[in-house]
């Protein structure tokens, strides 16, 4: 008996020492195989911050970009390399990820500058062979340690199967030898599992948990003819939690997001972070895109309820975009990338939860197609201008008229504007096509207001150009707007600028010191589509506006609605209270204009006035223009 126990001893002895070795292999792998995921995941986080920086190139998404391209390169050169296949391995991927990430510099400096031509020949040429390479390297090392840890965690349930074999003779302390053992196991199990599929800081599953249940959910949604929606939530103004505030504040709030969400989850739905401040949801069997609507929506009213940060209490927005299969994606990665373009999306409408639209993916075959024609457009002479004249209420005067652009493209046809300025403004295009119109404009201005006497030559005829939010974000369009007054000889008052309150709103500061520089240069300008955007009438009254501009969509129905008739009777008397004019858009009957002549609007524009027209057109028209009151008055104003 001494003796068995002594064998025990030794045994129970030598087993401890083996599956504590054992152990710490499966640690040492389970390490190296969560660098890899880590690197995994900063490439995927790299690849994702460069498309969102196509659909919307801003300093903070660059900031992004460089800051995940850093924790890539430091996780790569901490990978270790022990015999001389391993570091001839490390070597290579560090190499790609070098030739890539002195390549996106380029590529991004192509995008902003709108040359997407030398953007797409730089992707194609030196990032996008280079990004395929590392990401196929890495995951196939990630994969070869995969198999790596799975057999050393298979080492060590072989030695546990042999503790069980080995102690038969003292069965109560080789049960309790055993359980020992196997609590340790369990524990270093779920530490494997806790590492390879959760968040590190939120414990929610993570971005490859989450493509593995879409995966599983897609394939049983074919057995029950269900539908799968895919949610993301990006939380608005996170960076101004960390920047305010500290990382310690902002780890918490992120902390706070699972708790907040889970319980309006189903027991099915997958909550995951996805990284950084972005999270995804998985709604298998969701009941099509209506209902994954209503789910967002309660999300996010969720989230508008205030969180306590130690002592603070802080309240956060988000914006949700959502995608469903089939009709958005029929793979995981599909319906997350689209979910993705839709939360994108939301963002710049500030919408809150915005369903995928294959319409508004600036990434779409035909928009790309678009944007790699545009520059070509402006430089051959493909684009033309339309103009809609502007008049005054009161004495029928033709006051002005607003440019419009269309694209006469050689095997499309005429391109309507929707169709190709959007796009413009989310590639940086819009630059370059503003400053065409301002050119082309500024002429038909001067020949207008030039030359021999005419009716509408000593009337002074105004010209209107759209502005986006870019230009009123470019600290150089003031200058570029005056060298073209200078260069076409055409007073500054000649020239109305139509800015948006959303674009007014994008960065109000920045926007009124742009504002204020074309003011002082003596240009015009004019809110556009008042009465659709968000901004305060305590901002309003400190913009140097000239005139509101009433949208049509209340113009049109002012007659039939009362409410919209009250709006505009609001906007014209605002207006006037502040010292501005007025033009209402849309005009298309009588009864509106008479009805807008009542309120004692300035400026009448529509189609039962004139629609737009080509410059040759405008000319014959004005000529044949009465200048009388269009509408009886009963007293002058």
């Amino acid at each position: 008996m001494t003796l068995v126990l002594v064998a025990l001893a030794v045994f129970a002895t030598w087993s401890n020492l083996a599956a504590s070795a054992a152990a710490r292999r499966v640690a040492t792998a389970t390490d190296l195989l969560e660098s890899y995921d880590r690197a995994r995941f900063d490439l995927s986080q790299e690849e994702s911050l460069d498309r969102k920086y196509r659909m919307q190139p801003t300093s903070e998404i660059s900031a992004a970009h460089t800051e995940v391209s850093v924790d890539l390169t430091a996780t790569l050169d901490h990978l270790p390399a022990g015999d001389r296949t391993q570091r001839l391995g490390l070597a290579r991927l560090q190499a790609l990820h070098k030739t890539y990430t002195q390549g996106f510099p380029r590529v991004f400096a192509a995008v902003d500058a709108g040359n997407s031509t030398l953007a797409a020949r730089l992707d194609s040429s030196i990032t996008e062979p280079a990004l395929v390479s590392l990401e196929a390297a890495i995951y196939a090392d990630a994969n070869q340690q995969a198999l790596i840890t799975a057999a050393t965690i298979h080492d060590l349930r072989g030695a546990t199967r042999g503790m069980l074999l080995a102690t038969p003779v003292a069965f109560a302390i080789g049960v309790l030898v055993l359980l020992v053992f196997l609590r340790i196991s369990r524990n270093d199990r779920r530490t494997i599992e806790t590492r390879t599929n959760r968040d590190a800081l939120t414990g929610l599953p993570n971005r490859g948990s989450f493509y593995d249940r879409g995966a599983q959910a897609l394939l049983g949604e074919e057995r029950n003819e269900s539908m799968t929606s895919v949610l993301v939530i990006d939380l608005d103004r996170f960076k101004e939690v960390n920047d305010t505030l500290g990382h310690r504040f902002g780890d918490q709030l992120l902390c706070q997001i699972g708790p907040r969400i889970s319980p309006l989850l189903r027991r099915t739905d997958t909550l995951s972070r996805l990284g950084g401040d972005e999270f995804a949801i998985l709604l298998p069997d969701s009941g099509g895109p209506k209902a994954a609507h209503q789910v967002a929506r309660r999300l996010i009213s969720c989230l508008r309820e205030p969180f306590m940060l130690d002592t603070l209490k802080f309240t956060i927005d988000a914006t949700c975009g959502h995608a469903t299969s089939p009709q958005d994606g029929t793979d995981i990665d599909a319906l997350l990338q689209h979910a993705d373009v839709a939360m994108y999306v939301g963002k710049a409408a500030h919408s809150g939860v915005v369903g995928y639209d294959p319409t508004l993916d600036v990434n779409c075959p035909a928009r790309l197609a678009i944007l790699n024609e545009l520059p070509t457009a402006i430089r051959d002479g493909e684009l033309v201008l339309q103009y809609q004249p502007k008049r005054d209420i009161r004495t029928g005067r033709v006051v002005g008229a607003e440019a419009l652009v269309r694209w006469r493209h050689p095997t499309r046809g005429l391109i309507a504007p929707d169709d190709f300025v959007p796009a413009a403004e989310h590639s940086g295009l819009i630059t370059p096509l503003t400053t065409w119109v301002i050119d082309a404009a500024l002429t038909q201005c001067r020949h207008w207001n030039d030359g021999p006497p005419r009716p509408y030559g000593r009337a002074g005829l105004s010209v209107a150009v759209n502005v986006s939010a870019r230009n009123l974000l470019d600290d150089n369009f003031p200058v570029e707007v005056r060298e073209a007054l200078d260069r076409h000889g055409v007073p500054a008052a000649l020239l109305v600028l139509e800015v948006t309150e959303t674009a007014i709103m994008a960065d109000p500061p920045r926007a009124h010191a742009i504002l204020q520089h074309l003011h002082d240069l003596g240009v015009r300008l004019s809110i556009d589509d008042f009465g659709t955007g968000y901004s305060s009438l305590s901002y309003l009254k400190l913009l140097p506006v000239d005139e509101l501009k009433i949208d049509k969509s209340f113009v049109r129905h002012m007659n039939d609605e009362y409410n919209d008739l009250t709006i505009v009777r609001s906007v014209i008397d605002l207006a006037h209270n502040l010292g501005l004019g007025t033009v209402a858009e849309g005009i298309e009957d009588r009864i509106t204009l008479e009805r807008l002549a009542e309120l004692g609007c300035d400026v009448a524009q529509g189609y039962y006035l004139a629609g737009p027209m080509y410059a040759d057109a405008f000319d014959s028209w004005i000529l044949a223009a009465v200048e009388t009151s269009l509408v009886p008055t009963k007293s002058g104003r």
